[in-house]
């Protein structure tokens, strides 16, 4: 049935019981209710056709309603596929089922349900908000403002996103995979199970959420954090990732990894059971809003040994990888706590690695339950520390200027709670004390002689002789010789 048009009611409900279906192909105007059924054949709009409706109900193998339509409300839908344009804010209040579905409109509230054992495409100029179930295989957006998806969703895959003028935000029930490329202002991410492979790009704030989270796909955020605490490992080590600050992130409990194409800076709080942060330039600790790690451990072993590298899940890590220029590898401001919160007190070791000649600037490292082991190699190290055990791995033109506290000890006892290796060096000290050693005593420099003094004089016997001789005897007598 071709529908010529124009065709005005106040409600209508048409079916086709052959495998033909219906083309609209003019203006069809309805003043609330428009169901439409062919259950064997297809439901279409061509050129000129529109539908003008309240509420629209649809069933059959395909529909595709691509005109200029003005559609309110989406009631109970059913369809192979099923595609539809709508000039008109949009309302998903009864149940899409399909195979594969395509919806566009100038807005999208969604407190009904959309099942899809396919791809679900949703577009729109303004925003998408969501308090029902979305539950298809792959979900693709392209929405101009907020897309909020805060209901009972059940999203096997996120495909391409883009927001470019609001925020995403998506909580799943299920293990999602973010195949991406995904962008918005602002992205929030809540998953039981998180993958992502693909791209995440934001100039604003990452969050994630749930766990565990993993991928090694290129995540460019201004920040990342948490939304909650995290159960489960994170793993985010692609390669290219481009983060400019570590905000709060709560995986308390769990492994903590983030490798990052450029320089970090860590807020925090970060929480984990270890953590191994790399990063690419310069790590800045900051500790100027009250950043901390709160991380568990154990100490370093008594014997320490010149091979000593973090052990796998029990170490925290943070290591700098040159950019090919100098750099001051890390950097601590304001007061940065380690081991303080739900861990206070709880032993741990933190290595930081360093590239060779790159240095590190403290201003008030407050770690007191922490060992630290700082591979400095030919840089220079220097600021204020509190820590449990200081271990420094240098070469022959490395250098610190370490003052403050190890193991409760100040001034020159503090010196003797550390060790240098692979030998120690004058030119490593803490409180003016050279680094492991048992008390501290600071001669001056004096300069070194070109050539032996002694050169200059003849102790032979011949002139030894001569020399006795113009030597005046004290004045007293014989017997006292």
């Amino acid at each position: 049935l071709t529908i010529a048009g124009p065709f005005n009611a106040t409600s209508a409900s048409l079916a086709d019981t052959s495998a033909g279906g219906f083309d609209i192909a003019g203006q069809v105007s309805l003043a609330s209710l428009l169901a439409l059924s062919a259950t064997s054949g297809s439901i279409t709009s061509s050129g000129t056709g529109s539908i003008s409706a309240p509420t629209l109900d649809a069933a059959a193998s395909l529909v595709a309603l691509t005109g200029s339509n003005a559609i309110t409300t989406l009631g109970s839908i059913s369809a192979g596929t099923f595609t539809l344009d709508d000039n008109a804010p949009l309302t998903i209040a009864g149940s899409l089922i399909a195979q594969r579905a395509a919806i566009s409109a100038a807005d999208l509230t969604i407190p009904g349900v959309i099942l899809v054992d396919g791809a679900l495409s949703l577009a729109t100029s303004g925003t998408i908000s969501e308090t029902g179930t979305i539950d298809p295989t792959l979900l693709q957006i392209a929405g101009a403002r907020d897309v909020l998806l805060t209901g009972s969703n059940t999203i096997d895959a996120l495909g391409s996103v883009s927001v470019p003028l609001g925020n995403l935000a998506l909580v799943d029930q299920v293990p999602l995979t973010v195949n991406g490329p995904v962008y918005a202002l602002n992205i929030s991410l809540d998953s039981p199970a998180m993958y992502i492979p693909g791209a995440i790009n934001t100039p604003g704030t990452l969050g994630l959420g749930y766990g565990p989270i993993s991928g090694n796909g290129p995540i460019t955020a201004a920040t990342l954090t948490s939304n909650s605490a995290v159960i489960g490992d994170v793993a985010l080590t692609g390669t290219e990732n481009v983060i400019g600050t570590l905000g709060a992130f709560d995986a308390a409990g769990h492994l903590f990894a983030l490798t990052d194409a450029t320089a970090l800076t860590v807020a925090g709080p970060v929480s984990a059971k270890a953590l191994t942060i790399t990063a690419t330039g310069q790590i800045t600790l900051d500790g100027a809003d009250g950043g901390s790690f709160s991380i568990g451990g154990q100490f370093l072993p008594t014997y320490v040994y010149n091979g000593l590298s973090p052990r796998n899940g029990i170490d925290s890590v943070l290591q700098v990888i040159a950019n090919g220029a100098p750099a001051n590898g890390i950097v601590q401001t304001g007061q940065f706590n380690i081991d303080t919160g739900p861990l206070q007190g709880q032993p741990n070791t933190l290595f930081m690695l360093l590239p060779d000649g790159a240095d590190a600037k403290f201003n008030d490292l407050n770690a007191r339950s922490t060992d630290l082991a700082i591979s400095l190699t030919n840089g220079y190290a220097q600021g204020t520390l509190y820590l449990h055990y200081l271990l420094v791995a240098g070469g022959l033109n490395g250098q610190t200027a370490f003052v403050g506290q190890i193991a409760g000890l100040a001034g020159s006892a503090a010196a003797h709670n550390g060790k240098v290796v692979p030998v120690p060096g004058s030119s490593y000290r803490f409180n003016s004390c050279i680094i492991g050693s048992v008390s501290c005593t600071v001669l001056p420099v004096a300069i070194v002689p070109e050539r032996n003094p002694l050169d200059d004089f003849d102790i032979s016997p011949r002139r030894r002789r001569k020399l006795d001789a113009n030597v005046r005897l004290p004045g007293v007598a014989a017997k006292d010789y």
